[in-house]
C-alpha cells in the first residue's frame, strides 16, 4: 500500500511543480525582443538553408535574455517550447531536426552532431561504446545503426577497432554509400594523438572495420589535426589541417597552420594541397571538388585545384560585403569552415557587421560560377528604438543541404 501512496505521492509534487513553474512564467516572463532579417542585396529567400541559435537581450530588461532560432527565415524562441521539448532540446540545429523528425532513432545515442551522416534515404550514426557509457572508456567497440527513412527500420552493429585500451574519439564520418568513413582519433600513445580513417560497408557489414589510412602518419608526426566543417557529409573529399603548437608560457601556447590537405574517400589517399605565401589560404570542398581561397583586403579569390593539389586555376572573384566575413573565425570545436562554406555552388559567410561599436550578425550568400550576390543582409531588431540597447550573439550555425 506504501509503495502506491508513494507514487501518488511523487506525481502530485511533479504536477504542483510543473503547474507552479508555469505560472511562474506566465507571470514574471516578457515579451522577447523581435527581430528582422534587413536585406540589402538579393532576396531573403536565399537565407532559408541557413540554421543558427544564439541569445539576444535587451539592456533595458537586464535580467531578461532568450535564446533564438533561426530557421526557414523565421525567428523563434526556445523560452516558447512546450516543456518536455525543453528537456530534450539541443543546442545544435542539426540535431534538434534529427529528434524532431526521428525521436525514437534517436533514443540511446549521443548529441554530438560529428556522429551522424544523412542521405537521401538513410541516417547513419556512429559513436562509441564509450560516448554514451563513461564507465567503458576503454572500450574499443564502435556502435553504427542505420536507419531507413521510408520504412524506419533501423539495423545497428557493433564492430571493433582493434586492441582495446585506448581511448577513441570520433571527429567525423562521410559516406558514398554504401561505404561507411569515419575519420577516429586514438589516444593510445603517450606522445601525441593520431588521426586514423576507417571505412565500413553497410551493405557488406563485417565484424571490425578497416584501417584504411593514418592521416598523423602521412602528414606531420609532431602536428595536431584541425578538421574541415561539411554541412554535406556525402562530399567526396574530407578536409583538414595541421597544426603546430608552440609552448609560450605554462599556460599558453601559439598555433601555426603548416599544411592544408584533402582526404579522398573514393581514392583512399592523402592529397597535399599548395597553400599561398604570406596570406591566408581557405580550403573548401563541394561535391567532388576541391577549392583553395585568397582572403584579400575586400574579396576573396577562389581556385579549383586538380587531384595532385598542385594545378589550381581561378574561377571567381568574390567581392566581400565587410571585411569581417572573408577569415575564418576561431570556434570552440576545433574546426575550420564553420563561418566560411561552399555547397551545391554557393558561397556563404557569415560574421558580424559593427556600425557605430554596434555589431549585428552580417550574412553573405554568392553564386560562385556567375558572382551574383544572392543574398546580403543583416539580422536587426524590429523596434528600431531599441537598436542600441539590443544585443544578438549567435553561436552556432547549420546549413541545411535538403533546403539548399
Amino acid at each position: 500500500m506504501s509503495k502506491y501512496i508513494k507514487s501518488i505521492s511523487l506525481l502530485l509534487f511533479i504536477t504542483a511543480s510543473l503547474t507552479g513553474f508555469g505560472l511562474y512564467k506566465a507571470q514574471a516572463s516578457s515579451p522577447h525582443p523581435e527581430l528582422k532579417i534587413v536585406t540589402s542585396e538579393g532576396k531573403p529567400e536565399h537565407i532559408e538553408p541557413i540554421q543558427t541559435l544564439g541569445f539576444v537581450s535587451d539592456s533595458q530588461m537586464p535580467t531578461q535574455s532568450s535564446t533564438v532560432k533561426l530557421e526557414n527565415g523565421d525567428f523563434s524562441y526556445f523560452e516558447d517550447l512546450p516543456f518536455l521539448q525543453r528537456l530534450d532540446f539541443s543546442f545544435d540545429p542539426k540535431i534538434n531536426d534529427l529528434i524532431n523528425d526521428h525521436r525514437s532513432f534517436m533514443r540511446g545515442k549521443s548529441r554530438l552532431p560529428e556522429h551522424y551522416t544523412e542521405t537521401e534515404q538513410h541516417i547513419i550514426y556512429t559513436g562509441m561504446e564509450s560516448d554514451l557509457h563513461w564507465n567503458h572508456h576503454s572500450s574499443n567497440q564502435m556502435i553504427i545503426a542505420v536507419l531507413d527513412k521510408g520504412s524506419e527500420k533501423e539495423e545497428t552493429y557493433s564492430v571493433s577497432l582493434g586492441a582495446s585500451g585506448p581511448f577513441y574519439s570520433i571527429r567525423a564520418t562521410s559516406i558514398d554509400y554504401p561505404l561507411l568513413s569515419v575519420v577516429v582519433e586514438d589516444f593510445s600513445s603517450s606522445d601525441a594523438a593520431e588521426t586514423l580513417v576507417y571505412t565500413f560497408d553497410i551493405e557488406n557489414p563485417a565484424e571490425g572495420v578497416t584501417n584504411v589510412v593514418n592521416l598523423t602518419e602521412e602528414t606531420e608526426r609532431n602536428a595536431r589535426i584541425r578538421l574541415g566543417l561539411h554541412y554535406d557529409n556525402t562530399e567526396r573529399f574530407i578536409t583538414f589541417q595541421t597544426v603546430r603548437q608552440t609552448a609560450v608560457s605554462n599556460y599558453d601556447y601559439t598555433e601555426e597552420i603548416s599544411g592544408y590537405y584533402a582526404y579522398d574517400t573514393q581514392a583512399h589517399e592523402v592529397i597535399d594541397i599548395q597553400s599561398f605565401e604570406d596570406i591566408e589560404t581557405l580550403l573548401f570542398t563541394d561535391n567532388d571538388t576541391l577549392y583553395v581561397g585568397k582572403a584579400l583586403n575586400e574579396a576573396i579569390e577562389l581556385y579549383q585545384i586538380d587531384l595532385t593539389g598542385e594545378e589550381m586555376s581561378l574561377i571567381s572573384t568574390i567581392e566581400m560585403a565587410s571585411p569581417s566575413i572573408l577569415h575564418e573565425t576561431e570556434n570552440y570545436n576545433g574546426l575550420f569552415n564553420q563561418n566560411l562554406s561552399i555547397l551545391d555552388g554557393k558561397f556563404y559567410a557569415y560574421g558580424y557587421e559593427y556600425t557605430e561599436d554596434i555589431g549585428r550578425p552580417l550574412f553573405q550568400v554568392t553564386d560562385i560560377e556567375t558572382q551574383e550576390t544572392l543574398f546580403q543582409g543583416t539580422i536587426e531588431p524590429k523596434d528600431t528604438s531599441k537598436r542600441e540597447s539590443t544585443t544578438i550573439n549567435l553561436f552556432e550555425l547549420q546549413i541545411d543541404p535538403e533546403n539548399n
